[in-house]
């Protein structure tokens, strides 16, 4: 996954993350460098969680699908999440 950088789009294999946009590449320290990789990858999924990985385990879970504009993306999940809660308030489940 050489392609991967800020605001790739990412799909866990899993299915247990669905999907996420990396929103940071951090550099490892040289101490953890040997065991971790260079770098650590954050990945923001759809739902807001924040998951770190290894490059390791970001090949190995994750497919990049596109890259996309972190800000528009975050905007339109909000928007989502907003019509799901409206629909479930409607069902009386919130």
């Amino acid at each position: 996954m050489s392609d991967v950088k800020v605001g790739s789009c990412v799909y866990s294999h899993t299915n247990l993350t669905g999907y996420g946009i990396i929103v940071e590449i951090k550099k490892n320290s040289e101490e953890y460098s040997h065991i971790l990789g260079e770098h650590q990858y954050v990945i923001l999924t759809d739902f807001g969680n924040i998951v770190r990985l290894t490059l390791d385990e970001l090949e190995n879970n994750y497919t990049h699908i596109r890259y996309d504009n972190i800000r528009e993306r975050f905007l339109r999940q909000k928007e989502l999440l907003h019509e799901a809660e409206e629909y479930l308030k409607d069902l009386n489940m919130l």
